[in-house]
């Protein structure tokens, strides 16, 4: 279960390194307002989708809580 935690930990840093490269690039064209309304935006539509998908999920249980 340690290993599980560590390798997730590793998975994520290696992403947040992938992101963090695009930096540069999105901050020479758009501006630095931009590259952080990213991390605004996406979890945002994520969130909705959840909210408006949940009646549907919770019908997918069949009364499994």
């Amino acid at each position: 279960m340690f290993a599980i935690w560590l390798l997730s930990s590793a998975i994520a840093n290696f992403f947040a390194g992938i992101t963090g490269s695009y930096i540069d690039p999105v901050v020479q064209d758009y501006g630095m307002a931009a590259f952080f309304l990213i991390f605004a935006v996406i979890p945002t539509i994520v969130g909705l989708l959840m909210i408006f998908s949940n009646k549907k999920i919770v019908k997918m249980m069949h009364g499994i809580n």
